[in-house]
């Protein structure tokens, strides 16, 4: 083990068995702010503490089997397998710095096993933590739609990935996601559908929302269409839990916690639906909608611009086009930079209203 982190790794296990000082919790969760590996091992122990509670009972540990299972394990989750979702979802190929990255963070997880519970059980974990293998990745410029095994339906949006347990087996249908995401989920009353995300945590019965986590703003969203949504922080601190209706927003920020608010963007499922839609829309919320849709920089020079309004659909929208239309409609101009890859809009600007 790491000695620098070896304490820490006792003091996670202590917490999950609840054996932990206010004192020595403290610490704790000062150490898993520290680092976002930190918090990725703490997380992942928990998820696993959680799911595996009842084999934790009955399991009667062999040492010399289990180290011999845990170093095969190792060995083998430098390489994770390729597998396609469905026929539509591509695989993530691991680089050699994404291997060394899961194998370093199952490494550490598999410590605060062998601490928490002996390294007999430390084993169990670590050989069923293979099962989590199936990435889905969307690429730069496109979106993916695909089945889940369960018969819930995903939608990833640009730059954006997911992965689970290659048959969703257990008591609870787990997924990773990073990036951002629509979810129309398959109801199973006996067996929750729970998203992870860095931050936080999204359980649901069966409905359909979207997650979008922005790791550089540090802010996670959850957008509900339909159902009902449980929205909580991953800050072992922080115990608050949002039930979100249709029809609003829950919001993480991290410095700010948890907070709650009505959807007023008429646009917020735009990348998934192909559709934009302007209803007597200032330009400056017209604006973002666009950057957010094409993944673009759009620049207004003249402040008073963002006073014109507009209104009209787009269906399966082209960037060049809306741009032809807002200048028809508000009398501005436009030009694309490929030095700065950026949209420049100018011109004389509209009066206030």
């Amino acid at each position: 083990m790491d000695e620098r982190n070896e304490r820490y790794w006792e003091l996670v296990a202590r917490y999950l068995k609840d054996e932990i000082s206010e004192e020595e919790k403290t610490a704790l969760f000062e150490w898993v702010e520290q680092e976002p590996e930190n918090k990725e091992v703490f997380f992942r122990a928990s998820h696993l503490w959680q799911l595996t509670g009842k084999a934790r009972d009955a399991f009667q540990p062999n040492v010399d089997n289990a180290w011999q299972r845990l170093q095969k394990t190792i060995n083998e989750s430098q390489t994770v397998k390729e597998e396609t979702v469905q026929k539509e979802a591509k695989t993530l190929p691991l680089t050699s710095k994404t291997e060394t990255k899961i194998f370093s963070l199952w490494m550490r997880v598999a410590a605060v096993f062998l601490v928490l519970i002996g390294i007999g059980y430390g084993m169990y974990i670590a050989n069923s933590s293979k099962e989590i293998e199936v990435i889905a990745k969307s690429a730069d410029n496109e979106k993916k739609d695909f089945y889940l095994p369960d018969g819930s339906h995903v939608f990833l949006n640009r730059y954006s990935s997911i992965s689970y347990e290659k048959e969703l087996k257990g008591d609870q249908r787990v997924i990773h996601l990073k990036g951002e995401a629509f979810f129309d989920v398959k109801r199973n009353p006996k067996r929750p559908f729970v998203i992870y995300t860095s931050q936080s945590r999204v359980e649901v019965l069966g409905t359909s929302f979207t997650v979008r986590e922005d790791t550089t703003k540090q802010i996670t969203e959850v957008d509900v269409v339909t159902g009902k949504v449980a929205f909580s922080s991953l800050k072992p601190a922080d115990t608050t839990r949002l039930y979100l209706r249709p029809g609003f927003r829950g919001i993480l920020n991290t410095k700010q916690g948890l907070s709650t608010a009505r959807i007023e963007d008429l646009n917020f499922r735009a990348w998934q639906v192909d559709k934009l839609v302007f209803d007597n829309t200032r330009l400056s919320s017209v604006v973002p909608a666009m950057e957010a849709y094409f993944g673009v920089t759009i620049e207004v020079q003249n402040p008073q611009l963002w006073n014109c309004r507009y209104t009209g659909d787009f269906e399966k929208p082209a960037l060049e086009n809306i741009l032809k239309v807002l200048a028809e409609a508000t009398n501005l101009q436009y030009r694309y930079e490929k030095q700065s890859d950026r949209y420049v809009l100018f011109g004389g600007g509209c009066m206030e209203n």
